[in-house]
């Protein structure tokens, strides 16, 4: 017979490989709906969401401002647990490009 303490570690070990996959399996569709609520409370203009494109700039469409802009890159890395290096944050003008970069970073993990 096993005790709990011989099965908690493989069963964490487990949880955290399933984490992983899950992470890694994530697809464009779930990276926009979680990019969609991260900038919600930086957008003035509330019904610009409803319609958000990947051309949708971040800047000049939704009117969020530069130190936002640092906001919403700090909720992404805390929210998939990455980290996204400073060149990759000056592509990150569109939805299109930031989703992108949140798939791509999220299957580097």
């Amino acid at each position: 017979m096993l005790s709990i303490s011989a099965i908690i570690p493989w069963f964490r070990t487990d949880c955290i490989i399933l984490q992983l996959y899950v992470n890694r399996s994530m697809d464009r569709d779930q990276i926009s709906e979680d990019l969609k609520t991260i900038i919600e409370p930086y957008v003035i203009e509330k019904e610009k969401l409803q319609t958000l494109g990947d051309e949708v700039d971040l800047i000049n469409d939704l009117q969020i401002n530069s130190a936002h802009i640092v906001d919403i890159v700090l909720d992404i890395e805390e929210k998939y647990d990455i980290m996204i290096e400073d060149d990759a944050i000056n592509r990150m003008n569109t939805i299109g490009e930031s989703i992108s970069i949140i798939h791509e970073k999220v299957g580097e993990s």
